[in-house]
């Protein structure tokens, strides 16, 4: 079965052609993942390399990588930049949906928002994570709040969660 991963976490690549990510749990959570199908894309934003950063690098051969723009930020010329940014996560997420038999997207990001209605759409096969705290909290982002109740309410697939309580609902792990 052939895996299709989307996720906003920056990866590199090194000199050496190896590709990794500050991120080393994100790396070997998607590396286990990722043992248990044939082939993997994984669609996530890259940035420049450079020696000052400790990234662990993938060991997996059967994944492959699909660059996006990195974006992002805390600015408003930041938040419009995503606006210019959406054509190519589209061009991504169709060949993503051609390539993979089962998606799975991580929250909660800005990416996997239009990405949960293009699949959503497509009646493509999905699994989700949310890795950030499930329950509400004072301050969090609208875009948080959003996320979940995407998840909770329309998503078709499993979404494992941190929750210090059962969710009610039985698609929520």
């Amino acid at each position: 079965m052939k895996l299709g991963i989307l996720s906003d976490c920056i990866h590199y690549k090194t000199p050496d052609g190896k590709i990794g990510t500050e991120n080393h749990i994100l790396l070997r959570q998607l590396q286990e993942l990722c043992s248990h199908f044939t082939e993997v894309v994984i669609c996530c934003p890259f940035g420049d390399f450079n020696t000052q950063r400790i990234i662990s690098t993938y060991t997996d051969s059967n994944i492959i990588f699909y660059p996006l723009p990195k974006v992002g930020g805390q600015t408003i010329k930041d938040k419009l930049s995503l606006i210019f940014t959406i054509p190519a996560w589209f061009r991504a997420f169709r060949m993503v949906d051609k390539y993979s038999d089962i998606i799975y997207q991580r929250f909660p990001n800005n990416l996997n928002i239009p990405g949960f209605f293009y699949f959503w759409l497509r009646n493509k096969k999905v699994f989700a994570t949310y890795t950030g705290t499930w329950k509400s909290h004072l301050g969090e982002p609208l875009t948080y709040k959003f996320q979940r109740w995407l998840l909770n309410k329309h998503f078709r697939g499993p979404v494992w969660v941190y929750a210090d309580e059962k969710p009610t609902n039985p698609r929520i792990l």
